[in-house]
């Protein structure tokens, strides 16, 4: 008879994986032996015990997917984190208690062997759900709660961002942008705010939580946990419930946003890479028609109701091609500010030669980025409403016009009185009327959109005039 002694559950050492018990808990959960209860707290030592009196250690030892290695087979605490509590079905709620508690100790095996398991009980419970029409009346958004612990103030396995086009920008966030970010983000904490409000500035003592654990997930990075501050649940009670409520409910309505700084640049064949000197300068072994983002820090995650990097919250629908999403970048990076600007200064438009092609830099450009996908209806709006103010702005541009012409007109004649010239007429004749360059029409241009719209950034007014008079910046 095995001396029977107190379990130790969740210590602080880290455990290994245990490879029996992974095995014995697909088994179950494909053969149909799972469960789903309102609360989870483990079996009690009371059933560890009657279970240990006819059966062995090694047994015992299968329903738990932990282990201690430097703990005897023969004692309770050698094993960790029990998926049953019943020692006959698979506990889901057992199972998203270890993928949270193995997620907080950075037990990266277990993490990821009780999310597999977790996604295999779920689906097994929605096969019988249809096959039981009764248990329909259980919201669908249950499949849900694995991730969101409103008790603890935390949330799991997060999507942070994923590849996708940033369109209508010219931005790419790609495998490669992915794979530099998922570094930068090893081992630490990331704040976490509501909203992008002041992004850019102090922003002190107005995070909610941060996010931690992060991990490549095919296409999409991906935080094990967001934890809530204990000041956020204390002092802002409604928001935090709100923010948990909708994250149990609606994750597919809203999710995460990054701040970051980047650089852009050409990815080309072979791997190498080419630094940005704007999109006329693509070149032609280029990867992609459009030019990658390499994040050089990252600031944050905030939770936003469009982010355009992620589907949702969560993000479990996998995508087979990246995702088209937008990007709203510093305008002094966006490849568009850079077009304008080259216009500007009456620089040549023309592709280099090999010669003048600039050489990779390791300047850094600040890109600070908040990633945003609008929902097709709200883009449709947008474009309606963007059509009638450009449509605004060229009547205004074509009345500016004429107005400047008669300015001219009166300028020439005061001109010519001033000077005490009889010939007013004929010398007015003579002179060629003056042509205004491209600048300066954009200029005006841009000018009457911020008129229109005061809201609006000098490089959003841009990006509107290059969209519906790109021939202003051509030389």
């Amino acid at each position: 008879m095995p001396v029977l002694e107190p379990q130790i559950e969740y210590q602080l050492l880290q455990a290994t994986l245990n490879g029996k018990a992974r095995s014995k808990a697909a088994s179950l959960i494909e053969s149909g032996k799972v469960k789903e209860q309102a609360s989870w707290e483990g079996p009690s030592a009371a059933q560890e015990n009657s279970y240990l009196e006819n059966h062995s250690w090694a047994e015992y030892g299968a329903w738990f997917l932990g282990q201690d290695k430097e703990k005897p087979e023969d004692t309770k605490g050698r094993y960790k984190y029990p998926f049953s509590d019943d020692f006959e079905k698979v506990s889901v709620n057992g199972l998203r208690a270890i993928r949270t508690r193995s997620a907080q100790s950075d037990e990266a095996e277990i993490f990821e062997a009780s999310g597999t398991l977790l996604d295999k009980a779920k689906e097994k419970l929605e096969l019988r759900h249809i096959s039981t029409p009764q248990l329909w009346r259980v919201p669908f958004h249950q499949t849900q709660l694995s991730a969101v612990d409103v008790t603890s103030g935390i949330m799991s396995d997060v999507s942070i961002i994923q590849a996708g086009e940033a369109k209508g920008h010219g931005i790419l966030v790609t495998k490669k942008s992915l794979s530099g970010a998922i570094s930068l983000l090893q081992g630490k904490n990331l704040p976490a705010y509501i909203t992008h409000t002041n992004a850019l500035g102090d922003r002190l003592t107005t995070e909610i939580g941060y996010f931690s654990g992060f991990y490549l997930d095919g296409e999409r990075i991906r935080a094990r946990n967001f934890q809530a501050f204990d000041s956020f649940r204390k002092y802002k009670k409604e928001q935090y419930e709100q923010l948990f409520e909708m994250a149990s409910l609606l994750p597919e309505n809203f999710g995460i946003s990054l701040v970051f700084e980047a650089r852009l640049f050409w990815e080309l064949d072979a791997g190498e890479e080419e630094e940005y000197s704007g999109i006329s300068q693509r070149p032609e072994d280029s990867l992609f028609e459009l030019p990658s983002v390499e994040m050089i820090s990252i600031q944050s995650a905030d939770f936003v109701d469009n982010p355009a990097a992620n589907s949702s919250l969560f993000s479990n629908t996998t995508k087979t091609e990246p995702m088209k999403t937008e990007l709203t970048t510093a305008a002094s990076d966006s490849p568009e500010r850079k077009a304008a600007e080259v216009a500007d200064k009456g620089e040549s438009s023309q592709p280099k030669t090999v010669e003048e092609a600039p050489k990779k830099s390791s300047r850094k450009k600040k890109l600070s980025a908040e990633i945003e996908e609008p929902a097709i209806e709200q883009e449709a709006s947008q474009v309606e409403e963007l059509e009638t103010r450009l449509d605004q702005r060229d009547t205004m541009i074509s009345d500016l016009s004429d107005q400047v012409s008669a300015l001219k007109a009166q300028l020439d004649t005061l001109k010519a009185l001033v000077e005490g010239t009889e010939e007013i007429a004929e010398d007015f004749a003579d002179e060629m009327p003056i042509e205004k360059t491209n600048a300066e029409l954009k200029s005006e241009a841009v000018k009457v959109i911020l008129e229109l719209d005061p809201r609006k950034t000098r490089s959003a007014a841009l990006l509107e005039v290059g969209k519906k008079n790109p021939e202003l910046f051509n030389l």
